[in-house]
């Protein structure tokens, strides 16, 4: 009696094991910095995935961006990370040097379509031939204008300068002075502070020259890169469309103080929501003459798989998920415009965007988008040129000399 209860208590563990097994699911950890719009979204993409995945549970969770960038990298080296991130282009070099984001099978690839993808968007996720992410959304930089800023001047408000001669001819008529003080900026160049330098990388890029070379080494002090940096300077210096003691450009344009100013998508939905009488439009970024509106893109938003995660084929099936046609729709306009070609031409997209054309130019700007390059550690490498164009304007440095200076910070921090 005893051996055939024994073998009968084995039996209903064995059976409870198996029941353990089958009703086993697989958890995956997602994380994201925290901005209310995306998370909203995401959750709904999460929800529909577990639906379509009963055997998958997904935790979701979101923190303050501080807190989740200094928290990101440690936990993924220590394996406590998450499955699927939210990640930054221009972090791709730090986290992929860190081995801590797996590269995304050709497979994955082929079934996201990655022909669809703007090249310059897409690449902010590339390294040496692989793809360790892609981005759901492109940082296009486009011109801001003013309409009834133009109309005073006689401007037509339907017909913005397309050209950077045309940009300065038409900046000259809206810029005004008091007493030699401006007191209306005709274009609202940074001079400093944070994405200064994306102005710059642009005309750089439209005259022919880039940011690193071919071989990812900085190419700052070569004659195109002086000759780019000379033209933007003379945006200021020479024609006086901006004043380095004037309103930030972005203030400027809030206060209708300032005719035209650069910016992304962001910058409008930021108008809308706290100037919303403002009257202004929106253009592709002016090009050279005979060149393309050519920008640059600093890296944009997207999702990556841990190389750490003890789940990788769900966590690569959620990063597929999240890279579909559909799932970029879902998530259009949080944090910039669409990064797939296709999606920019669906019709949801299209009858989104009827009752708002200024986004046309964003739209449009994401195949003239030109990414920047691996620039290893980006905040650094931000801080030094930042701080290289502010001496010119403020510490009356020489143009060659910023440049040779640029060049020398960029090779200490892109050490190639």
């Amino acid at each position: 009696m005893k051996r055939w209860s024994i073998w009968l208590l084995v039996a209903a563990m064995a059976v409870m094991g198996l029941s353990t097994i089958a009703n086993a699911e697989t958890v995956l950890k997602v994380w994201a910095h925290h901005h209310p719009p995306r998370v909203e979204k995401t959750q709904a993409l999460l929800d529909e995935f577990e639906q379509l995945n009963p055997g998958i549970k997904i935790e979701f969770t979101t923190m303050p961006y501080d807190a989740y960038w200094n928290k990101l990298l440690p936990s993924m080296a220590a394996g406590t990370g998450p499955d699927v991130l939210h990640v930054h282009g221009s972090w791709t070099t730090k986290f992929v040097d860190a081995k801590v984001w797996e590269p995304v099978p050709e497979a994955v690839l082929n079934e996201v379509q990655i022909g669809e993808w703007y090249e310059g968007v897409a690449n902010a996720y590339k390294r040496n031939g692989k793809y360790y992410g892609l981005p759901y959304a492109s940082n296009t930089w486009a011109l801001y204008y003013n309409k009834d800023l133009f109309a005073e001047a006689g401007l037509d408000p339907e017909a913005p300068p397309v050209t950077w001669t045309d940009l300065i001819t038409y900046g000259k008529k809206l810029t005004k002075f008091d007493n030699g003080k401006m007191v209306q900026s005709g274009f609202g160049l940074k001079t400093k502070g944070t994405h200064s330098m994306l102005d710059y990388f642009a005309i750089l890029n439209q005259m022919g020259g880039t940011v690193l070379d071919e071989n990812g080494r900085p190419a700052l002090d070569t004659p195109v890169a002086k000759e780019a940096l000379g033209f933007y300077v003379s945006l200021v210096k020479e024609h006086r469309l901006n004043d380095p003691d004037f309103l930030p450009g972005d203030e400027g344009f809030a206060q209708g103080k300032t005719a035209m100013h650069t910016a992304g998508s962001w910058f409008g939905d930021q108008m809308d929501l706290q100037y919303p009488d403002l009257n202004y439009g929106v253009a592709l970024m002016p090009r050279v003459e005979g060149g393309l509106p050519l920008t640059c893109d600093i890296g944009s938003w997207g999702w990556s798989v841990s190389a750490r995660s003890k789940n990788k084929d769900a966590a690569m099936r959620l990063f597929t998920f999240l890279q579909t046609k559909d799932a970029h729709v879902a998530l259009f306009g949080v944090e910039g415009m669409p990064a797939r070609a296709d999606v920019v031409a669906d019709p949801r997209i299209q009858q989104l965007v009827a009752g708002k054309p200024e986004l046309d130019a964003f739209m449009q700007g994401a195949e003239y988008s030109m990414f920047i390059g691996d620039t290893i550690d980006w905040p650094k490498f931000e801080a030094a040129i930042t701080a290289r164009l502010e001496s010119i304007f403020y510490d009356n440095v020489s143009v060659d000399a910023a440049a040779t200076a640029m060049q020398k910070d960029a090779e200490k921090i892109i050490k190639r």
